[in-house]
């Protein structure tokens, strides 16, 4: 998450939407862990919504939902913070090229396209629209 705040280009959003299957446990000493760590860094100007997306926190406990849900989150809009399950779409058309292929080979293609994705997502992660679907949602102050 530090690596692609850096390697984003957010600007001068203040506000940042991170939705992750496990934030209600994940954001915990979050603060902390990013200090004892030398290498790691998050930006001071920045306030943190920590979400899980729609379809994972249903089934979490209902104080998650209340704490966590992107419908009480200023600003989220209605979105449903999946990106793997969305990927789905895209990465079926890799698939019939890897059927003949070796284990190795199969994950190595999957790998390159899914961290192709995620490259042109950090890159233009200032220029999505808030109902978009990216690793992280970002929304002016």
């Amino acid at each position: 998450m530090c690596t692609a705040l850096k390697a984003s280009n957010i600007g001068n959003l203040t506000n940042i939407i991170l939705l992750y299957d496990v934030n209600c446990q994940y954001h915990v000493h979050f603060k902390r862990r990013i200090a004892n760590a030398p290498t790691l860094e998050v930006p001071d100007d920045k306030v943190f919504y920590w979400g899980i997306g729609e379809f994972h926190v249903t089934a979490h406990i209902p104080q998650c939902y209340v704490r966590h849900s992107p419908q009480f989150i200023p600003g989220a809009g209605h979105i449903d913070g999946e990106i793997l399950e969305t990927l789905w779409s895209t990465l079926n058309e890799c698939f019939p090229g890897t059927q003949s292929s070796t284990l190795a080979n199969r994950s190595e293609t999957i790998d390159v396209q899914v961290q192709e994705s995620n490259s042109q997502k950090a890159l233009n992660i200032g220029k999505q629209s808030i109902e978009s679907r990216i690793i992280l949602n970002v929304t002016k102050a």
